[in-house]
């Protein structure tokens, strides 16, 4: 029982390192439909995990290169989120006239892979596209920090230094003033154990393994005595 425990805590240390490993540098899009007309709103470069493929939508977003060659594709489901006023009593025209409204007026936010050779965004459906973002807004080196601009997409324009609207809390003796108090270390905050914890998921997670290993041999060697 105790040999399964170990290996159930050494299971779910490596899931979830490896789930944490995920984190990248993606573009975060955002999509907003507003009585249908659906736009690409909002581009930026962060770190954060890449979206899932949703099987149920009728439109794909593509990174694609200056030869229009696609190169990553994701299906999206275009439709907001909502549910009727708890407790309100809705004829089925009420009903059908919320729902088409979810259809109609939405925002929804989708992680890309951050592809060097990517030059712009579509948004396509069956009837092609819908949408269309470039990409070469994120940086246009003219040295000011503009709009879809901040230091993963454009250290050029945007300094860690100044402010580019995304923290980013690096061990670097840079202090990131768009970061709050107690998120970079290098802003004189006292370290938080969180923190601590993020920066070093790496050295965490090999000493817990072998923490586990340790205790796994120690058991048997009592089970032999």
């Amino acid at each position: 029982m105790f040999k399964k425990f170990l290996v159930l805590i050494a299971y779910l240390i490596l899931v979830q390192f490896c789930f944490a490993q995920q984190l990248m540098p993606v573009i975060m899009v955002s999509i907003k439909a507003n009585e249908g007309k659906i736009t690409i709103s909002d581009v930026r470069v962060v770190v954060d995990h890449l979206s899932e493929p949703e099987e149920a939508g009728r439109h794909v977003i593509k990174l694609k290169d200056d030869k229009n060659k696609t190169l990553y594709q994701l299906k999206v489901y275009m439709h907001g989120v909502g549910f009727p006023p708890y407790g309100a009593e809705m004829s089925k025209e009420e009903l059908e006239e919320f729902y088409k409204s979810l259809e109609e007026n939405f925002e929804k936010t989708v992680y890309l892979p951050y592809l060097k050779k990517a030059i712009y965004i579509t948004l396509e459906d069956s009837n092609g596209e819908v949408a269309r973002f470039d990409l070469s807004k994120l940086c246009n080196n003219n040295g000011a920090c503009e709009e879809n601009e901040n230091y993963l997409s454009c250290a050029s324009d945007c300094p860690l230094s100044e402010k580019d609207d995304y923290c980013l809390p690096l061990k670097d003796s840079i202090c990131d003033p768009d970061c709050s108090k107690g998120l970079d270390s290098d802003c004189g905050a006292k370290k938080n154990i969180p923190l601590f914890i993020t920066s070093n998921y790496l050295f965490l997670a090999i000493a817990l393994i072998i923490v586990v290993i340790a205790a796994y041999r120690i058991t048997l060697l009592r089970k032999k005595k």
